[in-house]
Parts: structure tokens; sequence; C-alpha cells
């Protein structure tokens, strides 16, 4: 699916202080939130085992991630480590698409970053509730990845309707939203960021159909609820650097350099389904 929130306006420069830029090379790839001092929440699909923890970092602490003379706004937060959940299937309409980040120093709260709230664990979020997604993606397919951070207002969409629209790739741990005449939702360059609803953050965004906002389609979230006592898990267990949960003692991967990560279009490019083609938003 597409880039920047579709059909979406620029967001105000306090009105989502928990809102981060994971940035590899210093070129935006994916969005998060931020949960604690030195924790970020995101998808799991935005990480590449090729991926060199040295050259990724977290943007925080601003609406424009637009670099002036090899300056950022905000805060830059190099990554100690990144935890994906070990279920995690790509394959399989991208169950358990969720990870946590570790930033090297922790957050210093102000009016410009703060910890989001989070949902009780397996808290319901009912069908037609006004939701906000957010983010830095391409406000159409195929568009370049937006500076300015965008925020577009949806609602929550039935289980029902969501499995009419994917059928067997919709899980019991996805949340789904949109609006009725579609054009309006996440897009690549989404991926990872938050779905807010009821002031706490119910969703991930994780995958949809090209062209972005399609109706009919909804955007498919992973739904934070039902991963809190995975959070609480992860949190506790590390307090110092650590690896990716897959990866196994003594592997080795491929690394990359910067310039081999693929366009800002193509960092969250899916596995192609023959049926209705999901993509990582």
């Amino acid at each position: 699916m597409d880039g920047r929130v579709v059909n979406g306006t620029d967001a105000g420069d306090y009105q989502h202080p928990y809102q981060v830029s994971l940035q590899y090379g210093h070129r935006h790839f994916c969005g998060g939130s931020i949960i604690a001092k030195d924790w970020v929440l995101t998808a799991a699909h935005c990480f590449d085992p090729a991926m060199q923890l040295g050259y990724l970092n977290v943007h925080a602490g601003t609406t424009d991630i637009k670099y002036v003379n090899k300056t950022a706004k905000g805060v830059l937060k190099e990554i100690t480590g990144v935890a994906i959940h070990k279920e995690y299937m790509p394959y399989n309409g991208h169950y358990n698409d969720i990870a946590l980040i570790k930033v090297a120093t922790p957050f210093e709260w102000s009016d410009t970053v703060q910890p989001v709230k989070l949902p009780r664990l397996l808290e319901d979020t009912v069908e037609y509730t006004p939701a906000t997604v957010i983010g830095w993606g391409m406000n159409y397919t195929g568009s370049p990845i937006m500076t300015k951070l965008q925020t577009a207002e949806i609602e929550i969409v039935s289980d029902a309707d969501c499995l009419e629209a994917y059928g067997g790739d919709i899980h019991t741990t996805n949340i789904c939203a949109g609006t009725s005449e579609g054009g309006k939702n996440a897009c690549i360059g989404d991926s990872g960021g938050p779905l807010i609803a009821n002031d706490q953050q119910v969703g991930i965004v994780s995958w949809s159909v090209i062209p972005c906002a399609k109706k009919g389609y909804p955007v498919v979230y992973t739904e934070v609820s039902h991963y809190i006592d995975w959070i609480r898990e992860v949190t506790r267990a590390n307090s110092g650097p650590y690896e990716k949960e897959e990866e196994k003692e003594g592997e080795k991967e491929k690394e990359s350099k910067p310039e081999d990560k693929p366009e800002d279009n193509e960092a969250v490019k899916p596995e192609e389904k023959e049926s209705a083609k999901p993509e990582e938003a």
C-alpha cells in the first residue's frame, strides 16, 4: 500500500509527541511510537536482517524530518537493539507484526517528546470508534515520503467487514480501520506508526492493498491490546543491549550499508499475494 497518510493534514507541533521516525542512514523508512523512556513500539516487517544497528536511529521531538545543512530538528537517538516477536509470520498476513526498539540513551520528556498511552490487556475497541492515523508516508501511491508529519481521521472497521475484504489473512490479533468511502488512510512509509483511538494507541500500521486507501479495503493494523504482556516481558527482561529475538547464536547475517537500502517507497514492500495482494502500509 502507498506512502504518506493519504489525504492527511499537517499535524500540529505538539499534537502527537510520541510519534517517531525510524531512519536508516538518516532516511525515513517506518514510523514508531515512544512507550517508555528507552523504548519505541513499531512493526516487525519494518526490519530486514541485513540492516546494521549502527546505521539505524530514532528521530523524535519534531513533526519535520527534513535535514537542513545535514542538521536535523528534534532529537536523534541511536539504537542498541531490536526485539522482533519470535512468532512473526510475514507470509501469513503478517501475523504478530510487532517489534520493540531500545534506544541507547533515555528520552527526556518535553512538550514534543512524550510516551503514548497503551490499552489494557485484551481491551476491545468497538466498530465506528473515531480513530487517528499518523505518519510521514506517501500521500498517494508512488509519491515521495513526506517531510511534514501527516494525520487523518478515520474509524474502526468491524472484524466481519475486514474478514470480508481480506479473508484468511486477518487474525484475531488484528484491528482494521478506514472510511466507508475510502480515499483516506495510512500508506507506505507509515508502517510501524500508531493508530490512536480513545486517547491511546490501539494499533500499529501493518498492511493493506495497492492503491492506498482503496474503497472497501481498510488498513490492517496489529492490535496492541493483544501484546501488552509481550511488551512487558521484553522491556523488563532487556535492561541492556540485546539482539533480535529470532536470531540464533553465532548466526551471521549479510550486512548492508545505507546506500544498499531500498528506496523509501520500497523499504516496506510486502510479499505479493494473488488475491487481494496485501502490502505493508
